[in-house]
């Protein structure tokens, strides 16, 4: 109806599957929710999998909790679409179903988020293990815009980490913003904040709730809570998983003014502990950029050392086909750089140029030359 801003539907997922001892089989039943303005042109939709979900998204009976999407819509009146679809896989023997408990027209509603690195280039990692930084937080920079009605006022902006379709952490709204987020809507009916800074902490406890024992995603969504009592939800979207390396042998400081150079992928963390080798920089807080280096953004790479190094002779080479031989993960260390000269007469380049590894790769291929690395090697790391 006119004046309505946003619309939200609300609405659960419910498989017999679940119940029935289906979960991580064939019988994947899927479903997809779409909200369509036709006069505002808006359009948003879920789709997801019983299997995608994951089984903690689901109640012993086979029901996940109630989710909402919310859709912009014309004030002067809309005309709301809302399309709801389920597919029983493979078989017809066990119903699933979407229910839709309400379409609502609520004022509180965040219009805009995006959540950014440090860096301020799009989230995409997300640490989530004990820390120390930055006292013991892991930090989501980003910008927000929650619309809300003149009387009203925000009273709380929360960041949740949602895996298996539970709510495993959660961060506060930083103190910076909360002055400028936390009062009234006023007659511009929102608060906002515009330009792209520190706005979620997450709590080392928090972070060390996710689990990190292999590669995986967690999504994010924002909860808004207002002074009158209504809520509002927007979802981010999947980041992947980054945990920190803790075993011993490292050089250099740990980088402390970009959360740490400790971040690494769940499945590089045992290769590059079964190396033994010295550690330095692996990925700060939250992947991205880490000055000076041009990679080292996704958790895969590794500066590392051993004694003997620095020479870059015969045997510095012999260690490093050695590592790249090892029966159970020289394999996934894909490339090493390190800076030598191949000419006759490098006693490094010579000592490497026709070797061909266990796995039939040529060393030459996988170790290649590049400035700036006389004093470490630097691993890429493929599990």
């Amino acid at each position: 109806k006119k004046g309505a801003k946003h619309v939200t539907v609300r609405y659960r997922f419910i498989t017999s599957e679940v119940p029935g001892g289906y979960f991580g089989t064939k019988y994947n039943d899927y479903f997809s929710v779409s909200i369509r303005s036709q006069s505002g042109g808006g359009f948003v939709s879920e789709a997801n999998s019983m299997n995608g979900l994951g089984l903690g998204a689901f109640d012993a009976n086979g029901a996940t909790q109630w989710r909402e999407t919310s859709l912009p819509v014309n004030k002067e009146g809309d005309t709301i679409q809302v399309d709801v679809t389920v597919a029983n896989v493979a078989d017809d023997l066990l119903d699933s179903q979407v229910v839709v408990d309400l379409v609502k027209e609520p004022k509180l509603a965040i219009t805009a988020l995006s959540l950014r690195d440090i860096d301020n280039s799009n989230l995409s990692y997300l640490s989530a293990a004990a820390h120390t930084y930055f006292g013991g937080n892991t930090r989501v920079h980003g910008t927000i815009t929650v619309e809300g009605a003149e009387d009203d006022a925000l009273q709380s902006l929360e960041l949740e980490v949602i895996q298996n379709g539970g709510v495993v952490a959660r961060g506060n709204l930083a103190a910076g913003v909360t002055g400028t987020l936390i009062r009234d809507f006023g007659q511009a009916e929102k608060v906002e904040v515009t330009a792209p800074q520190l706005l979620f902490e997450i709590p080392s406890a928090q972070a060390a709730q996710v689990n990190g024992a292999q590669d995986g995603t967690v999504s994010l969504r924002v909860r808004a809570k207002s002074k009158n009592g209504e809520e509002a939800t927007k979802e981010f979207g999947a980041v992947q998983i980054l945990v920190r390396y803790t075993a011993a042998g490292r050089y250099g400081g740990r980088d402390e003014g970009v959360g740490g150079d400790d971040w690494v992928k769940p499945s590089v963390k045992p290769i590059v502990e079964h190396f033994g080798v010295t550690v330095g920089d692996i990925s700060n807080m939250n992947g991205g950029a880490f000055a000076p280096h041009q990679t080292h953004r996704t958790g895969n790479d590794v500066d590392g050392w051993f004694a003997g190094y620095n020479n870059r002779d015969a045997a510095t080479a012999a260690t490093i086909i050695g590592h790249l031989n090892d029966a159970t993960y020289g394999s996934n260390i894909t490339t090493v750089y390190v800076t030598y000269q191949q000419v006759n007469g490098n006693a490094f380049w010579t000592a490497i140029k026709d070797v061909v590894l266990n796995d039939g790769r040529n060393a030459r291929d996988v170790i290649r030359p590049l400035g700036g690395h006389g004093t470490h090697f630097h691993w890429i790391v493929t599990p």
